[in-house]
């Protein structure tokens, strides 16, 4: 009901059956109240009027995009509350307006979600016909008041808004949101954010001609004109075509491969999604279908494995609910079908976002312009809709994005001692700013070089931090002196927090996790995380199987990304740019290599005594400090998430 009430498809049209009608004005209802509760939250955490660090906050938005990327919704939300946050202290002018339209349609749906309500009481109590009610769902909604054909809502130009605005103020943007201007560019040619964020059908490897300090100008088949890989220059614009003139001894079979390579980039896939922070029309749907995703959802056990799912009875209990005070019926009614396909509609645009906003990072990325294609090049969609990309490039782009912006995460350690218990460490990691001028290896991939600082933190200094407004990205993960099936053989005995007053091999781990090279860590992390969380095609079209069902399914996956990266660097080397090919052609040996020394590193399958990445989600740090607490009083050993109602057990 989310996705009807904000459109990402036609609507499915139709009269509903008698009995179909009360369930399907009980999901509005549900659907309504969420999407103003997601909208109001969102207001109030960039206001800083959320409340305190025991409140929901920005786990609330922690959403479940059935892909492998966590980290990516946590680093789009941390943008977005950048983009928004910088708007209201600095641009008030622009907030009120903003505010305005947010307050006009939370006001609407809390009033569509009482008139839902009444519907479901008249149908049930006052025996009202249920075609009264049972149209197509367009008109059931506009006879709510809410008008799904209408788009002006959607049409607002928030970009030329704060253009205008730091125009009449003569201001400039600080670095920790210097990104903006990439966006800006869109509204001083004139562009809306809703032309810039509805779906296109445009070619996934176009761009514009980009001048903001993170983006490298374009001809339009995305050869650059500015800086490329390693800050090598280029002299001239190449056009992909047959290289009729050599250039000074060209590789024959990159010569050869030309019109394969052509041939390959030009069939990737689309998106449907673009990424804008301003747009009105992303940005409602991506907090609510964050909100959304976060509530309906719930980590279990899956295949000796700790992972997320939709929760769809969860949705389904909170429909009901508003039926069942009028029926003899108490019965919690399970998985309907309609509530199944609403998340996965949900999801299936998420992960299309997702890709979006990692193509966005590419366009911005100072390491090499052709990164867009490179991390186009490796979406996969799944039967369900679902689009994912390669984990490793992906990071890269991260790391360099969060580097950029001197990024302070949260490192929440979970270490299991061999007491039979556990302690929570906890750090900050400051990421220092790049440089891009490294010699290439797995270390410094494409030569762009990142440091982290490290301390460690109480969790009371966190209750107690000044800043209770800003978030900050989360990593929870876990140690163990071994790997995956000693943590869940813990896991299974439900292991609890070791209480005695000092623990020696705790404290050794602490100096030793401080002690670790937390990039370096994290490239390896990645590198050998799966990139699909299902069936991708080899570069041959062969199928795998679900990804991290067997070593067969992720050697296709690395055949697969190896074979992108290939390509990848024959195009560029047909441009005639060799030392930035030859640059390019580190990556893959930088990532095998990653992956290689992941278990050494101690954050691999077999080896978890460093650090291992779980979960990746953006929240204070009053409030992550208050859901350990919690999580240590109760003996969760799930990952942290936010106290959205309480889970049936």
């Amino acid at each position: 009901m989310t996705s009807f009430l904000f459109p990402i498809a036609d609507l499915a049209g139709g009269v509903r059956s008698k009995n179909d009608v009360a369930p399907f004005l009980s999901d509005i209802a549900r659907a309504t109240l969420d999407s103003a509760d997601a909208l109001d939250l969102f207001k109030d955490l960039i206001e800083g009027k959320a409340g305190g660090p025991e409140s929901n906050g920005f786990m609330a938005f922690d959403a479940h995009g059935g892909d492998a990327g966590c980290q990516l919704r946590a680093g789009m939300m941390q943008e977005v509350f950048l983009v928004y946050r910088y708007i209201n202290t600095d641009l008030p002018e622009v907030w009120v307006k903003f505010r305005a339209l947010i307050d006009t349609y939370t006001t609407k749906l809390r009033q569509i979600h009482e008139n839902a309500k009444e519907a479901c009481k008249d149908i049930i109590t006052h025996k009202v016909h249920p075609k009264v009610y049972g149209g197509p769902t367009e008109d059931t909604l506009k006879m709510f008041g809410w008008d799904t054909t209408d788009a002006s809502r959607e049409e607002q130009t928030l970009g030329s808004l704060v253009r205008q605005a730091l125009v009449s103020q003569g201001s400039e943007l600080p670095p920790n949101i210097s990104f903006l201007a990439y966006f800006l560019q869109d509204s001083e040619a004139g562009m809306s954010d809703q032309e810039s964020s509805r779906p296109s059908s445009s070619d996934s490897s176009s761009t514009g001609t980009l001048t903001s300090t993170y983006a490298t100008e374009y001809d339009f088949d995305g050869s650059s004109s500015q800086t490329s890989v390693c800050g090598v220059e280029d002299t001239e614009k190449l056009r992909l075509g047959p290289l009729a003139t050599h250039h000074g001894g060209v590789d024959s079979k990159v010569g050869q491969s030309i019109a394969r390579v052509h041939s390959f980039f030009k069939d990737t896939l689309p998106m449907m999604c673009s990424w804008d922070p301003m747009s009105v029309y992303t940005l409602t749907r991506f907090v609510v279908f964050c909100y959304v995703l976060s509530k309906y959802k719930a980590f279990s056990i899956v295949n000796d494995t700790v992972g997320a799912r939709t929760a769809p009875e969860d949705a389904a209990e909170v429909s009901y609910s508003f039926i069942r005070p009028y029926t003899g019926k108490k019965k919690v009614p399970g998985k309907p079908q309609r509530i199944l396909r609403e998340l996965r509609e949900l999801q299936s645009w998420m992960s299309d976002l997702s890709c979006a906003w990692q193509k966005s990072l590419a366009q911005r990325s100072v390491q090499n312009g052709d990164m867009e294609q490179l991390i186009v090049s490796t979406m996969q969609e799944s039967d369900k809709g679902l689009k994912s990309m390669a984990c490793y490039p992906g990071y890269l782009l991260l790391r360099e994005s969060w580097a950029s912006m001197n990024c302070t995460l949260l490192l929440v350690d979970r270490h299991f001692c061999p007491s039979g218990g556990f302690h929570y460490n906890v750090f900050l990691a400051t990421m220092k700013s790049p440089a891009f001028n490294a010699c290439p290896c797995q270390r410094h991939p494409l030569g762009v070089q990142v440091a982290w600082s490290l301390e460690r933190i109480q969790l009371t200094d966190l209750i107690q931090d000044s800043d209770s407004i800003s978030p900050h990205l989360t990593i929870m993960g876990n140690s163990i002196s071994g790997g995956h099936t000693e943590y869940m053989k813990r896991f299974g005995n439900k292991s609890r927090p070791h209480t005695a007053d000092s623990c020696a091999e705790n404290e050794a781990h602490v100096e030793q996790f401080l002690s670790a090279d937390h990039d370096r860590l994290a490239l390896a992390f990645f590198a050998s995380h799966d990139s699909y969380a299902f069936p991708v095609s080899d570069a041959e079209g062969a199928v795998s199987g679900t990804a991290g069902d067997g070593h067969g399914s992720q050697d296709t996956e690395t055949a697969f990304v190896g074979n992108r990266i290939d390509l990848w660097a024959d195009r560029i080397a047909s441009r005639g740019e060799f030392a930035a090919a030859g640059c390019a052609r580190t990556l893959k040996e930088s990532w095998l290599t990653s992956r290689r020394e992941a278990d050494e590193m101690g954050t691999g399958h077999d080896g978890m005594h460093t650090f291992t990445w779980q979960h990746a989600l953006l929240e204070t740090k009053a409030r992550v400090a208050k859901r350990i607490e919690r999580w240590m009083e109760i003996g969760e050993l799930m990952p942290l998430h936010a106290p959205v109602g309480e889970r049936r057990q």
